[in-house]
């Protein structure tokens, strides 16, 4: 393999795509594809990565720094002319809460203004959640069970929120477990009934005094996901 030069930090490669070429069709033709990006490929590893796009499945790759795993990230990105999104990882982090960090100032600001003016009704409400789910692939675990603030006349502080979807999925309130991170969430899930944890690990509250006002004090707060599967275990 030789060295190409790509940018340290890169987080979205938006170098002049265009459509996006056909699959390659065989293991062989995995190896030919990385070689036009002078890439050398074993077998071995194009077998995994043919199987990887052929079944539309993530490819896990394992070793130490610097043995090439982003690099054959990004070789494939670009023999494919697609789009790299790429998180940047930590000792310490799981992939609950590398995929809960990705652009989380942005979501939540999003979150927070179609919340406060309404902005997002019915339909355009839906399709938007069905696009968030599917992003990060749980599409499939939430397509009946996910509530907006548009089906409610009330949105948060007030429960209505929480008390719809627990009637809906014949939940009492009171065997509800509601997580948030947000001051307005967690008066929402206490006047609901429910039992609310808050999860304080968000890059948004670093640096911030955590203490709660006395009318928004959680039940538990957890600050990883790790601890959280402790937690209910």
């Amino acid at each position: 393999m030789r060295p190409r030069p790509y940018h340290a930090r890169l987080t979205h490669n938006n170098a002049a795509m265009t459509t996006p070429l056909a699959l390659p069709a065989s293991v062989d033709a995995v190896i030919t594809l990385l070689a036009t990006e002078n890439y050398v490929c074993d077998r071995r590893l194009a077998t995994a990565l043919f199987l990887s796009l052929k079944l539309a499945r993530p490819l896990f790759l394992e070793g130490e720094p610097g043995v090439g795993k982003t690099e054959l990230a990004k070789t494939l990105s670009a023999a494919l002319n697609t789009a790299l999104l790429r998180v940047q990882c930590f000792e310490g982090l799981d992939i609950a809460q590398t995929a809960y960090e990705w652009n989380v100032a942005r979501q939540m600001i999003e979150i927070r203004l179609a919340e406060a003016a309404h902005s997002i009704h019915g339909e355009g409400d839906r399709e938007r959640l069905q696009h968030s789910l599917a992003l990060v692939g749980l599409s499939q675990a939430f397509s009946d069970r996910a509530f907006t603030a548009s089906r409610v006349a009330r949105g948060k502080p007030a429960p209505d929120l929480f008390l719809l979807a627990a009637s809906e999925m014949g939940a009492a309130p009171a065997r509800c477990l509601v997580i948030e991170d947000s001051l307005t969430g967690i008066r929402a899930g206490l006047a609901a009934g429910m039992q609310v944890w808050r999860f304080t690990g968000g890059s948004h509250l670093k640096g911030l005094d955590l203490t709660p006002p006395d009318d928004a004090i959680p039940h538990r707060s957890f600050d990883d996901f790790a601890a959280f599967g402790r937690l209910m275990g």
